[in-house]
C-alpha cells in the first residue's frame, strides 16, 4: 500500500502579503493564455484564487481553507454579475458553500475522493439552492516535473477532478509542486454524447511578488 499523502501542501498556503502568479499557456497555441493569481484574504482568513482571461480581465476567485479532519475546502466562490442581475445587487456574485468542495486531506496514489458540496441560500448573492458531487483522482506522485518553460520541479502530485451541480460535468487534471501550487493544468470536459475530452497541458511560468 502506498504512503499517505498530505495533500493541503500541494496547494498556496501562506498568510504574508505574497502574491503568487501563474501564467499559463499551451504548447501548441490551442489554448489562449490564462493566469491565475493566489493571495491571502485576511477579511475571510482564507486563501484567494483569482482567475483571469487573456486580457487581463477577472474571471473569478475561489476562497479556500484547510480544515482539519476535512482537507483542502473551497468554501465561496465568486463571479462578475451581468444584466438585471448587476443592476439589483450591484455587485459580483457570490456562491457559499454550507457544505465546501472538497480537494481532500489526507490520499494514496490510485484513491478516489467523493464529496458532495451544498449551497448557502442564505450566504449566497443572489440566494440560490443547489447540491452537486466532486469527484477527485489521485493519479501518481511525480518525484520531478518539467515544464514546457524548462523549470523543474520535485514532489508534484498529479490528480483528476470531476465536478457537477446537477448540468453538465467539467473537470481537469492538476500538477500541483510542492510548496508551489498548480505548475501545469489540462481541462476535462463531457460532450453531450458522454465522451470525455481532455485539453492541451497549459504549464505555468511562476512569478512572486510582495515578499521581501
Amino acid at each position: 500500500m502506498t504512503a499517505s499523502i498530505f495533500v493541503a501542501p500541494y496547494w498556496p498556503f501562506f498568510r504574508s502579503g505574497e502574491r503568487r502568479r501563474f501564467d499559463y499557456s499551451s504548447a501548441d497555441g490551442s489554448l489562449p493564455p490564462i493566469s491565475s493569481v493566489f493571495s491571502y484574504d485576511a477579511v475571510t482568513d482564507s486563501m484567494a484564487y483569482d482567475n483571469f482571461d487573456e486580457h487581463g480581465t477577472w474571471k473569478n476567485r475561489w476562497l479556500y481553507r484547510y480544515r482539519p479532519g476535512f482537507g483542502v475546502a473551497e468554501w465561496r466562490d465568486d463571479s462578475p454579475l451581468d444584466g438585471v442581475l448587476a443592476n439589483i445587487f450591484q455587485e459580483h456574485k457570490k456562491v457559499v458553500f454550507s457544505e465546501p468542495i472538497g480537494w481532500g486531506e489526507f490520499a494514496r496514489i490510485g484513491e478516489t475522493y467523493v464529496n458532495y458540496p451544498r449551497k448557502d441560500p442564505f450566504g449566497s448573492t443572489p440566494p440560490m439552492i443547489g447540491a452537486g458531487k466532486q469527484v477527485v483522482l489521485f493519479e501518481e506522485l511525480r518525484e520531478t516535473f518539467s515544464t514546457r518553460h524548462g523549470d523543474l520541479y520535485r514532489q508534484v502530485l498529479v490528480f483528476k477532478y470531476m465536478q457537477t451541480f446537477g448540468g453538465k460535468t467539467v473537470g481537469g487534471r492538476y500538477f500541483c509542486a510542492l510548496g508551489v501550487g498548480p505548475v501545469a493544468i489540462e481541462w476535462i470536459g463531457a460532450l453531450p454524447s458522454g465522451e470525455i475530452i481532455t485539453t492541451s497541458r497549459i504549464d505555468a511560468s511562476v512569478t512572486v511578488e510582495g515578499v521581501a
